[in-house]
């Protein structure tokens, strides 16, 4: 029987959706119900170890239909080179698309409007129902990922560095952290697996969930409006003038956590925030697979 599966990666974790069991450790779910599966996270512009040997261990068979979507896929050689992978390993032919193409199908399906991707990275894009148009941000965390939840950590960060955070913020850094703000710089930069690598990225946006629990104190909550006003000005502004497209939908954990003050910015703008979405799979699962069921 032929297996339909969806790939949904994010540079942290992949969901994967199936109507058969991949693995061993199970049967799947009821008749008509989706198998759901974590995989480690793949990025093809870094190593990807633990996803690739994850992904052997899968029950992928060569007339499985496989839709993978993730990010770092909109340049061709990395499509290709993901693309070997798995005729390497199933000897299977998949359809790659990269993340933002993900985001809008999730947001959309195959109408038009402004998508924005808020997770641990950002993007806004222009969807006009088939293709992305035009796109503002996502030029990674060394440039301009304004919106995301990295780019966030560090303005929490400095402004916990700075004194700027109440007291209860305050006390909860530090305990995440496991130092206080005097030790914080040298702690941070002196462990080579912190400063320059993932695992320091990974650090500072985990300082983001720790924030949005105190998003309503007076101070956290204008560190967080001022950002998003920011995003709004630097990357949503310019879509939505260049079209007079009003309408805007989010995808990512970023926009999830701070929702009602994201549909603040965007209303008091004369935007119309109409759905945030923090996992898109099932969305793309049924833009691919609902109507042939």
């Amino acid at each position: 029987m032929i297996n339909k599966i969806l790939f949904e990666a994010g540079s942290t974790k992949t969901t994967v959706l199936s109507t058969q069991a991949l693995t061993n450790q199970g049967n799947g779910g009821l008749a008509g119900e989706l198998v759901e599966l974590m995989l480690p996270g793949y990025n093809p512009n870094r190593p990807s170890t633990l996803f690739e040997q994850e992904l052997k261990a899968l029950a992928i068979g060569e007339e499985d239909i496989v839709y993978f979507y993730g990010s770092g896929l909109n340049a061709g050689a990395n499509k290709v080179k993901l693309g070997a992978l798995f005729q390497r390993n199933f000897g299977i032919q998949i359809h790659v698309f990269d993340d933002v193409i993900g985001a809008a199908r999730a947001a959309y399906q195959d109408e038009k409007g402004i998508v924005g991707i808020m997770g641990t990275g950002a993007v806004v894009a222009l969807y006009n129902g088939k293709d992305i148009q035009e796109m503002r941000g996502g030029w990674g965390y060394l440039i301009d990922d304004i919106g995301g939840g990295y780019e966030l950590g560090k303005v929490v960060v400095s402004a916990w560095l700075n004194q700027c955070t109440s007291s209860e913020l305050d006390q909860a850094l530090t305990s995440y952290f496991d130092c206080n703000r005097a030790d914080f710089v040298h702690h941070y930069y002196s462990d080579p697996q912190l400063g320059a690598q993932s695992d320091g990225l990974k650090l500072i946006a985990g300082a983001v969930p720790v924030f949005a629990k105190f998003q309503t104190l007076t101070r956290e909550n204008k560190i967080i409006l001022d950002y998003l006003k920011l995003f709004f000005n630097r990357h949503v502004r310019p879509l939505s003038e260049l079209t007079q497209t009003a309408n805007v939908r989010f995808i990512g954990s970023i926009a999830a956590a701070f929702e009602p003050i994201l549909y603040k910015v965007m209303r008091e703008n004369g935007m119309e925030m109409e759905e945030v979405i923090q996992f898109p799979a099932k969305k793309l699962w049924d833009f691919h697979f609902k109507t042939n069921e």
